[in-house]
């Protein structure tokens, strides 16, 4: 049988998938127009099927699409290997199954998994609409938990069949989410089927994981920040003579820890798991050492380089976290510390890729804060940075009232 669904790609009030006998087409028709006109899209079987087609996985899918399986008894649909084969298919998927009397047949007919559970009659079709309506208050039960359910086993389902991808699993608000819906099962709504616990719960472990990894990156970076604050501070005073040795060494120091706490932070970054208040209070923590050796040895350029660019990942999470004022104001900080670096660098060259970055994004978040000329004049200024490396453009920062320079 191909299958046929209703016209609404977005129902109303939810999706149902009819399972019947092709000698019941008649009232499966009806009855599918009658849940159409009450906002419930139907998915229905239409038509016999081909010797040799693949007509389970097709019928698993629209199963697996639906947030109840309504199955329409009669002697002939009780009688049917496919009907039979939809109904174990829609426990396996753990679906909700409402049965629904059109043809009583003999109760010895009736297997268990559908004896067991509470019919809807339609066998008077004098009384139809009124039937209909039943069915309706049954279908309406529960539905915003069962739609969910519909929604997530979709999502369950390609996990599992990419392989259980980690990438694949659910992170942030989305797990928050499902964990909820997970939670309060109603009493009287089908439980979850294995492989939708389980996506949930992996996803769970790897949020975990992951904030595992945070932490100890954090206290890493940390660590490092202040043992290099450290060894910065005590180079300084090491004595003129040693004076010059001294810096050098810092300075591939310098070079070498930029490299580790900018990826560190930017891996960190990237993971949606972790909050953005930790985020934020990460980067506080290694720009206020920072802000220690860049006052220390303002002469040094990796170190204002590295203040630059923490300031930049900085002002990220605060125009991530709409807090507007405040990321234009630490780009523009950030700009400031990398104008630094052009005027301390004799080839004026290494500075120009940070220093456009931290344009261009201050003025997506001046643009986004209503101040479009001094969005569009950072924009101009952003242009020559970017391309002509060797230009010894000097940036002025934005005017807070959003005026042009002149």
């Amino acid at each position: 049988m191909a299958a046929t669904t209703g016209v609404k790609n977005e129902p109303e009030s939810g999706r149902v998938f009819v399972s019947y006998s092709r000698r019941d087409t008649g009232f499966a028709d009806r009855l599918r127009s009658a849940l159409q006109r009450r906002a419930f899209d139907s998915l229905l079987d239409t038509e016999d099927i081909a010797p040799g087609e693949e007509w389970q996985p097709r019928l698993g899918q629209l199963i697996s699409e639906a947030d109840t399986v309504v199955f329409i008894i009669s002697p002939d649909s009780l009688r049917s290997a496919v009907c039979r084969w939809e109904v174990e298919e829609s426990i396996r998927q753990m679906k909700r199954i409402i049965p629904v009397v059109h043809r009583r047949p003999q109760d010895e007919d009736v297997p268990t998994a559908l004896a067991q559970l509470n019919y809807v009659f339609m066998d008077d079709e004098s009384a139809f609409e009124r039937q209909v309506d039943v069915l309706v208050t049954a279908l309406e039960a529960d539905l915003a938990w069962l739609r969910e359910q519909t929604r997530i086993g979709a999502l369950a389902a390609d996990w599992e069949r990419n392989g259980r991808q980690s990438s694949d699993l659910l992170r942030g608000a989305a797990l928050e989410q499902a964990e909820r819906w997970r939670d309060t099962r109603p009493a009287t709504a089908p439980d979850l089927p294995g492989v939708q616990r389980e996506f949930i719960t992996m996803g769970r472990r790897r949020a975990a994981g992951w904030l595992r990894n945070m932490v100890i990156g954090s206290s890493m970076i940390t660590v490092l920040a202040i043992g290099l604050t450290l060894f910065a501070l005590q180079q300084r005073s090491t004595a003129i003579e040693r004076q010059k040795e001294a810096e050098q060494r810092l300075e591939l120091v310098m070079k070498a820890y930029g490299v580790v706490v900018y990826d560190a932070v930017q891996g960190i970054r990237q993971q949606v798991t972790i909050p953005i208040k930790v985020q934020q209070a990460l980067l506080e923590r290694v720009r206020v050492n920072i802000d220690q050796l860049s006052d220390e040895l303002p002469q040094n350029i990796s170190i204002q380089r590295l203040r630059g660019t923490l300031y930049g990942l900085a002002a990220d999470t605060m125009f991530a976290d709409n807090k507007l004022t405040q990321a234009t104001d630490v780009y523009t900080k950030s700009i400031e510390y990398f104008q630094k670096v052009l005027d301390l660098s004799n080839t004026r060259k290494e500075a120009l890729p940070d220093l456009a970055l931290s344009l261009s994004r201050r003025a997506v978040a001046l643009q986004r804060a209503g101040k479009q000329e001094a969005a569009r004049d950072d924009q101009r200024r952003r242009l020559p940075a970017a391309r002509h490396p060797a230009s010894g453009l000097r940036i002025r920062p934005a005017r807070r009232d959003g005026a042009r320079h002149r």
